[in-house]
């Protein structure tokens, strides 16, 4: 099972439904389960927030958003940029509330693959951290020989 927060493997933090008694199977979300206390504690955040905004105690404005990281707002950035060019396509003196299904969704498209690949290189930069003293590699295994030579051997 995955984190719902962070999709990360999940390790035995879970969420119960207290509205619900202890009988009902809506009491236990199965897919309400959490890497860490730390995501568990996100989500309760955010649960708690709209089921106060859901049943009125709290005034329908915003509900709190989880703070982005560095790298998240480095990526933020990044798809300003693209952001710029699907409405320079559209045209700037259209206003945002003014822009059909069709365009929303070309601007939509551009933040959300500028996001992803940031995020994406991100990942690829950072997979393999270097030791220290020895620069970053892309494979850490690239010159070890599995002793089969060129072929022989190996299945896929």
């Amino acid at each position: 099972m995955k984190c719902w927060v962070c999709k990360r493997h999940a390790r035995g933090f879970g969420h119960t439904d207290n509205r619900f008694s202890a009988g009902d199977p809506r009491r236990y979300p199965i897919d309400w389960v959490f890497c860490s206390r730390r995501c568990q504690d996100r989500f309760r955040a955010l649960y708690s927030g709209w089921r106060q905004l859901c049943d009125g105690h709290v005034e329908r404005t915003e509900v709190a958003m989880v703070d982005a990281t560095e790298i998240e707002r480095a990526a933020m950035r990044q798809c300003l940029r693209f952001f710029g060019e699907a409405a320079g396509e559209i045209g700037f003196d259209k206003p945002l509330g003014a822009y059909s299904e069709a365009e929303a969704l070309q601007v939509i498209e551009a933040i959300v693959t500028a996001w992803t690949e940031a995020m994406a290189e991100h990942h690829a930069a950072t997979r393999y951290p270097p030791m220290r003293g020895l620069p970053p590699v892309n494979d850490p295994f690239a010159g070890v020989d599995d002793g089969f030579g060129p072929s022989e051997g190996r299945t896929l």
